[in-house]
């Protein structure tokens, strides 16, 4: 259902019509509020009998009612009160007052988007735009795409979708007027380079994946796997990333988490199950403080390769539910800066025209019980720099986790003297304990 409001002149129907919306947007605010305050009793938390719960709910509720009648009657402005605009704020007030940075409220537009990158596909046609310039410009254009077949080239400049101009919008405008219900049409008119007029191009929008999984074999026997986000099908990318590597000869791996602001916990937990034999993912407590475990999933295809995560303060939420299961378990070392230390976990509920709550509900703790909420994690292997340069030549976390897995696939061990073992670029290595890795004979093995 659509939200947006209009306001004819005024009449007295025009003005009964008016009154019913206000007070349709009042109501669905109240119940939203009273609503929290009979959640919030529940746990008896506020001390306040179910009686009293109510009597000061109605009260808020006319409180509230009160203030905005004042304004809808009264307020003088040139133009008519946008009503959706009010009621948005006034949720977002709401939601501010509960003092959680997490808790939110997400319009329309943006929880479309949101929800793409849960699914982990959408409708479109398969380009990247960049639009930090005046013009949107096609970054990216996917191989096999509907805009890689109609001739559309990165470099293109793109002037309107559907007849509406784009110059000047904003990356989800722009998203939003490209993605569209898979059988869909759509038409683009871009300028190119060399070419005097506009170009017309017509296309059918088909189901474009977006993929939130990398990999690659790195030498020494050494994979490579990043992982952008947690949607619904990474946990499927990862297995088709993990076999590949093994077709390959791997013989240990990089884990790359940093950026990564987590997604969903459930794809978060099937990365754990190839390197963790039994046990919990984590553990999550509720508002009532019960706690519930959550197992590993099942997973036939187990791994015994040498771990190294990299991790930044990027790193967040579900991926920080990897790292430190995968720490705990010294199951993997853990390379680079400090995570971000986001412990909550989140419901999401769509609204009824589109927008949607993003709702703290619980607090996760890590296996053993730790929560890392404000606080993070702290890497075995503490490398700073490497930003921008994830994956390439002068990714300096990803040398110093490359040099930590050689040393262990050459079964470095701890010698009586204690010495420590270092990388060719004479740089201490560690154990994932954090003890000094050397050569079974107590020498620098450079």
């Amino acid at each position: 259902m659509s939200n947006q409001y209009s306001v004819a002149p005024y009449s007295h129907a025009a003005a009964q019509r008016r009154q019913r919306l206000t007070w349709a947007v009042v109501g669905l605010l109240c119940a939203c509020f009273a609503a929290g305050l009979v959640l919030g009793r529940v746990d008896g938390r506020n001390g306040l009998a179910l009686g009293d719960t109510q009597a000061l709910a109605d009260r808020q509720n006319g409180l509230f009612a009160q203030a905005w009648s004042a304004l809808d009657r009264e307020f003088y402005r040139p133009t008519p009160l946008d009503y959706r605009a009010m009621a948005y704020g006034a949720i977002c007030g709401m939601l501010a007052s509960l003092g959680d940075p997490h808790t939110q409220f997400v319009e329309p537009a943006q929880h479309r988007l949101e929800d793409d990158r849960f699914k982990g596909d959408y409708g479109g046609i398969g380009v990247v735009v960049d639009v930090s310039g005046v013009q949107p410009v096609l970054l990216e254009v996917q191989a096999g795409s509907p805009a890689e077949r109609v001739g559309l080239r990165p470099g293109d400049v793109l002037s309107s979708v559907d007849g509406t101009a784009v110059s000047g919008l904003p990356r989800d405008a722009v998203e939003l007027l490209l993605r569209g219900p898979v059988g869909s049409r759509v038409e683009l008119q871009v300028q190119r380079e060399g070419n005097d007029q506009r170009l017309a191009f017509a296309l059918v929008r088909e189901r474009i994946e977006m993929p939130s999984v990398k990999w690659k074999a790195l030498p020494n026997g050494l994979g490579y796997i990043q992982i952008t986000n947690f949607s619904g099908r990474s946990g499927e990318e990862f297995s088709r990333a993990m076999q590949a590597l093994r077709e390959q000869g791997v013989r240990a791996l990089v884990l790359d988490l940093r950026g990564n602001g987590g997604g969903l916990v459930q794809s978060a937990a099937q990365v754990l199950g190839p390197f963790l034999d039994s046990g919990i993912a984590f553990r999550e407590v509720t508002r009532n403080g019960q706690e519930q475990r959550y197992a590993l999933p099942l997973d036939s295809q187990k791994s015994t390769w040498p771990l190294a995560v990299l991790v930044d303060g990027g790193t967040a939420s579900a991926a920080e539910i990897v790292a430190v299961a995968l720490q705990e378990r010294q199951r993997a070392v853990l390379v680079g800066t400090p995570t971000f230390g986001k412990g909550s976990v989140q419901s999401l509920f769509t609204l009824s025209d589109g927008s949607s709550l993003h709702v703290s509900v619980a607090h996760w703790l890590s296996p053993a019980g730790r929560g890392i909420d404000g606080r993070g994690l702290d890497p075995d292997v503490t490398v700073a720099g490497g930003e921008g340069s994830q994956g390439v030549g002068s990714d300096v976390v990803l040398q110093r986790a490359m040099d930590v897995l050689q040393c262990q696939l050459a079964e470095a061990l701890v010698s009586p003297t204690g010495e420590a073992l270092v990388s060719p670029t004479g740089e201490a290595l560690v154990s994932p304990t954090g003890e000094a890795l050397v050569s079974p004979t107590g020498e620098a093995n450079r």
